[in-house]
């Protein structure tokens, strides 16, 4: 780009919405402009940074190395100069923003209630969208800010993603009330004999082959079975996995049918029990307390309204907590 030239700053919102659609005619109906018009800017752009920034491809559009290097610094500069226009602040009891969250059932039925609660007193107009987290391009999702936040449990993550701890949890093993596993002493191979409900957030990604999956560098559970992993580890048996649920929730009415064998979030299996038919099995199996993490694009740091919403998030996670102990 030439020294001196003058920058149109409607370029680089044409820009941020190709790279969040990868389509030029869903970028032209984001911005309420003409495919055209998006495609002249977009040749304009091309012209004055001397790169092609997106080449078509069978699944639409997709940006140019010179292109995922310039989307962060785009999106943060964007949203700089909105807040230098609007001011930095932000006021929860006046904002009506709409916040995007990508999370399990687990985190709806566990905390929601909470942060709903909270947020109808203190931020009455601000809105939110939860979203499933088993899709498998959630690093793109925050990158090109069609998510906000996610909330999921989590080994590694690229650089560009920030996180803190949301709650910690572990797992449980349920079975339905005169399950024969409630009867004489659970061992690994008792448990291994029977068939299983898993929840599995993603049914369709390639496995590490422990229950995690990485998406460009982001490596994240999809299955909540660790215990019985852990059980069967170094074992010739493996448990037959007879079903599998994308939801937590999907999982205590097949339970109270079945001999099936399932791990459930702690928490959410008490609240399972106490709707009857269910017990918990109290083995030296299950393993210590996993962390789950609020995780976001390191762009947005200086987000004030993001920064709020997630100490909202900490504080019913922690409400939540205190309630079931």
């Amino acid at each position: 780009m030439k020294k001196g030239r003058q920058i149109d700053l409607n370029l680089f919102h044409v820009f941020s919405a190709i790279m969040k659609h990868r389509s030029v005619a869903r970028a032209a109906a984001d911005l309420a402009l003409s495919p055209s018009a998006v495609s002249h800017a977009l040749a304009r752009l091309r012209q004055m940074l001397q790169d092609d920034l997106f080449v078509r491809s069978d699944t639409g559009l997709q940006p140019t190395p010179r292109a995922m290097e310039l989307s962060g610094r785009v999106n943060k500069g964007l949203q700089q100069f909105e807040a230098a226009l609007v001011g930095v602040s932000f006021d929860p009891s006046k904002s009506p923003r709409c916040f995007r969250i990508a999370a399990s059932d687990f985190f709806a039925i566990y905390a929601l209630p909470h942060l709903v609660q909270r947020l109808s007193a203190t931020a009455p107009q601000v809105d939110l969208q939860i979203f499933p987290v088993g899709r498998l391009d959630l690093a793109r999702q925050l990158e090109t800010r069609t998510l906000d936040l996610v909330i999921g449990w989590f080994d590694k993550l690229p650089g560009f993603l920030r996180r803190v701890p949301f709650v910690e949890e572990r797992g449980a093993i349920v079975v339905r009330t005169g399950h024969p596993l409630t009867e004489g002493e659970v061992t690994p191979e008792r448990l291994l004999a029977f068939p299983h409900i898993v929840v599995e957030f993603t049914g369709t990604a390639p496995e590490r082959g422990d229950g995690f999956v990485e998406d460009r560098g982001m490596v994240r559970r999809i299955r909540m079975e660790q215990s019985l992993m852990d059980a069967r580890r170094g074992r010739e048996g493996t448990a037959r996995v007879a079903v599998t649920v994308p939801y937590f929730s999907a999982v205590p009415p097949v339970l109270r049918v079945s001999n099936y064998v399932a791990s459930l979030p702690y928490r959410f299996a008490r609240e399972a029990v106490a709707g009857g038919g269910l017990v918990l099995l109290d083995l030296a199996l299950e393993r210590g307390a996993a962390q789950i993490d609020i995780v976001w694009h390191m762009r947005d740091d200086g987000d004030a309204g993001l920064r709020w919403l997630v100490e909202e998030i900490r504080n019913a996670g922690a409400t939540a907590v205190a309630a079931l102990s």
